[in-house]
């Protein structure tokens, strides 16, 4: 999948919401909040072995809606897994046992937007719904009693540090399983546009000077995380993180990371040791799985696909849309279409064909589905089971290029949209390149070059133990972090 943080949600969270009441099991009840497609998909293998227990009673909460919710939803009534939603959208409906609360679009919200706009009515119309949610988010909590509270990541502007928050108000802890790490580029990158978040605003200069932890500058222009009215807020809240530009740095009680690559990255960034422990992920032991059985598994993956066995297998994740309809000045593409026909073909002559495609947790496949009229061999299974079978990986600036090197895997890592993120820097075995000539050129030598590919393969099977202990026991030691998280807000 293509890790980057999302834009900031547009759906807020509910005015009520009254959950059925569940009964109360002797297991232990972990509610995995899912905010985004991504971290459902990192969630869903986790929730899965949970189901296997008796121990724990996985519970999923979907706090706002996404591209994929209704097919994730699907997957829950599916396999009987609890879950509960709450979505403005009118055009989402969705049966017990979820709760679906509904909220009406008044004349009041109009105004409290309008507000957003003068400082201190702004200000104090962010603390009114900042106060109306932490006391909503309290009552689906105590309403729900879970024992753990388990989130893909704590993103400022998102509403993960409410969660957090309001578990800890009720003695609840959390736990961050979050599939990437960034540094304060990524956000400076994502907002870099948007002047409601620069300096020149007084508002924004007045909060800087006395909150200059919230302040960055990123090519020449200096920013606030958030806008001053928001950040304001949450500092009267106790919301704000210690560091507003870092990724993760909240106040959950742990953050499990994937690798030592990872942990590394979170300390270089200032994230504080004893919040973090290396624990692997479920898709580390999907990988697992997958080389104990290499010679079927990729003569089955082949034959479904209709590709050669024999032959270098070039897999490939393609990024999502991040042009948002108005296109990225740096970027050669205008238009998402021009990007994935230039994508497609490239692999596919490169490669002469032998090339599957893997979509993005966030891509609905009926949105790509012209890349299928291009060659496109699409496949349905997780990222992290085909990553074993290929023999040399492309992607764009994705979370899943750290498998790959866990797998030694060879990678070009084409970054399309030229965010120019550092987090493979110094990896031989990642070649990171920005221009279409370039992708080109490196494609067809890492397709035909095997000796080429040898060696940059070699580069990451010695990088490998730094980003991924594949031994098939991550999930054992989430569970074992779960256990010791419940039994420390007893005592």
């Amino acid at each position: 999948m293509q890790r980057r943080e999302p834009p900031p949600p547009s759906q807020e969270i509910t005015e009520r919401a009254d959950f059925k009441q569940q009964s109360r099991s002797p297991a232990r009840r972990i509610l995995f909040i899912a905010h985004v497609d991504s971290y459902f998909a990192g969630f869903i293998d986790l929730i899965r072995m949970l189901k296997s227990s008796t121990k724990f009673k996985p519970v999923v909460l979907f706090p706002m809606n996404y591209p994929n919710l209704a097919q994730h939803i699907l997957i829950c009534q599916t396999e009987d897994i609890e879950w509960h939603a709450l979505t403005k959208s009118s055009t989402t409906t969705f049966a017990s046992p979820g709760y679906v609360a509904r909220v009406k679009r008044s004349a009041t919200a109009r105004i409290r937007a309008a507000c957003l706009r003068l400082p201190v009515l702004g200000y104090v119309n962010c603390l009114i719904e900042f106060k109306r949610k932490l006391r909503t988010i309290r009552r689906i909590l105590s309403d729900n009693r879970p024992d753990l509270l388990v989130l893909g990541g704590d993103i400022v502007g998102h509403d993960m540090a409410f969660y957090i928050k309001a578990g800890h108000e009720l003695g609840l802890p959390s736990l961050l399983l979050p599939s990437w790490m960034a540094s304060a580029r990524e956000p400076a990158e994502l907002y870099f546009g948007n002047s409601s978040f620069l300096l020149s605003r007084p508002m924004n200069r007045l909060f800087a000077y006395f909150f200059p932890r919230w302040v960055h500058t990123h090519r020449g222009r200096a920013m606030v995380r958030q806008p001053a009215q928001q950040a304001l807020a949450m500092e009267t809240l106790g919301l704000a993180p210690p560091l507003p530009w870092i990724l993760h740095s909240g106040f959950a009680d742990k953050i499990a990371v994937e690798s030592k690559a990872a942990l590394q990255y979170g300390l270089t960034e200032g994230l504080p040791m004893t919040n973090m422990v290396v624990s692997g992920s479920r898709a580390h032991d999907k990988m697992y799985d997958q080389i104990a059985l290499m010679d079927i598994a990729r003569a089955k993956l082949c034959g479904d696909l209709g590709l050669a066995e024999d032959k270098p297998l070039l897999l490939s994740a393609l990024p999502p849309d991040q042009l948002y309809g108005s296109g990225r000045p740096d970027c050669e593409f205008s238009n998402y279409h021009d990007l994935v026909k230039f994508w497609i073909s490239s692999l596919y002559t490169a490669a002469a064909g032998n090339a599957i495609v893997s979509l993005h947790p966030s891509t609905k496949k009926e949105d790509v589905e012209f890349a299928v009229g291009l060659g496109a061999k699409i496949s349905d299974q997780p990222t992290a089971e085909l990553i074993p079978l290929c023999d040399y990986y492309v992607a764009s600036i994705s979370a899943t290029i750290q498998w790959a090197i866990a797998c030694g895997k060879p990678v070009i890592n084409y970054d399309v949209y030229r965010y120019r993120y550092t987090d493979y820097q110094g990896v031989k075995g990642v070649l990171t390149i920005e221009g279409q000539d370039q992708f080109l050129d490196v494609l067809r030598r890492m397709s035909s070059d095997e000796t080429f590919r040898n060696e940059l393969a070699e580069f990451q099977r010695i990088d490998a133990p730094r980003w991924g202990n594949i031994d098939g026991k991550a999930g054992e030691r989430i569970l074992a972090i779960f256990d010791e998280l419940i039994e420390e807000r007893k005592h």
